[in-house]
């Protein structure tokens, strides 16, 4: 599992990279799926492929 620090990082490089306008927290990693929830506490799963996260809803 990944420390607390690393899942701050990649819920910022998610923000970053799909310019998200709310911050978002990771709660748990199932393989590719990172189940978030967002600073509105919508549940979100965004699935990493190909170094790009893609909303679940996406694909």
């Amino acid at each position: 599992m990944s420390t607390q620090q690393e899942l701050d990082a990649m819920a910022k490089e998610i923000s970053s990279l799909r310019n998200l306008p709310y911050s978002i927290k990771i709660e748990k990693i199932e393989g590719e799926k990172l189940y978030c929830r967002s600073s509105w506490g919508n549940h979100i799963v965004y699935i990493k492929k190909n170094d790009k996260y893609y909303l679940e809803s996406e694909l």
